[in-house]
């Protein structure tokens, strides 16, 4: 069996998280793609919060496309909320998605290698052993990593899909596409009143909570902040500095920096007879200034200028 999200109101929600957990993490817990693994974690003040599957992708850098898309909303739409589920999860994690085109063979075939996660709406029995019940009950379900059916992501079609719902169910599914399985019950909602988006059931979450984040990164690791590389090159006799530290050209001419780091560099003349006689490159705007500020949002290259006076 899949693991499945359902839409209850908030009030029948509390009601019905004893059972709709033990079904849904109990369900399957023979087959060693369901077997589920609990973790301590302090962001709710108790363990066992987050869950994975036994298994996970072996790749950080996934494919996913889509079997068909619903016809309740444009395709633009349908591709950017699930495009925005997927940036949720590679956010808080390690983690790349590429859209590919599907392979085009029926759902669950294991001669399908790219894309990896398949996307499908479908309504009732739809080729997985796991029909969809119709409206107002399970909006979704997904498979956890592994070849054939692994990693499908499947919408029930009888619901009528709204763009922020997509986005939020989606979310939820690829969870359990990447290897996560439901937030223990006990934890949802948990002591701020807010439910993680691996609870079972969908009463308005809007994106991932601490214990999610914790779940995936116990799967895939923490995601490297994004760095630019800054370059300079200096010509005559002179030195660039830059603050923060990391530029001292003509010894050290280049170094990275957090995407976005405001870098000011200096250039200071070392030799009598020569002055410092401009920037280049990404500095071209500074003229003949001494210091020259960028913004690293790229990787960003500057020239310096030193020329030798005449007697």
């Amino acid at each position: 069996m899949r693991d499945r999200f359902r839409r209850l109101s908030a009030i029948a929600a509390v009601v019905a998280f004893a059972a709709a957990s033990a079904v849904s993490l109990g369900a399957g817990a023979d087959s060693p793609s369901r077997s589920v693994r609990y973790f301590d974690h302090p962001a709710f003040g108790q363990t066992e919060s987050f869950a994975t599957l036994a298994r996970k992708w072996t790749t950080t850098s996934l494919t996913y496309g889509f079997m068909n898309r619903t016809p309740d909303l444009p395709a633009d739409q349908v591709d950017a909320a699930v495009a925005a589920a997927f940036g949720a999860w590679s956010n808080a994690a390690d983690l790349t998605f590429t859209q590919v085109p599907d392979c085009g063979t029926p759902v669950g075939d294991p001669s399908c290698q790219t894309p990896q996660i398949r996307l499908l709406f479908a309504v009732g029995a739809h080729g997985d052993n796991d029909p969809f019940d119709g409206p107002s009950g399970v909006l979704a379900h997904a498979a956890g990593p592994g070849s054939g059916f692994g990693g499908d992501t499947h919408f029930d079609e009888a619901e009528t899909w709204t763009a922020q719902d997509l986005l939020v169910v989606a979310m939820h599914e690829l969870g359990h596409a990447l290897g996560l399985d439901h937030t223990q019950a006990s934890n949802c909602p948990g002591p701020d009143g807010g439910f993680a988006l691996m609870c079972p059931v969908y009463v308005g979450q809007t994106g991932l909570g601490p214990d999610d984040i914790a779940g995936i990164q116990s799967l895939y690791g923490v995601k490297a902040p994004s760095t630019s590389a800054v370059t300079v090159a200096v010509t005559g006799k002179g030195i660039v500095t830059s603050t923060p530290a990391g530029i001292s050209c003509p010894a050290q001419c280049s170094t990275s920096v957090a995407a976005g780091q405001v870098v000011v560099l200096r250039a200071e003349k070392v030799a009598r007879r020569w002055n410092f006689n401009g920037w280049g490159g990404a500095c071209a705007a500074a003229g003949n200034s001494d210091t020259c500020t960028i913004t690293a949002d790229a990787a960003q290259s500057v020239t310096a200028t030193f020329k030798k006076r005449r007697r």
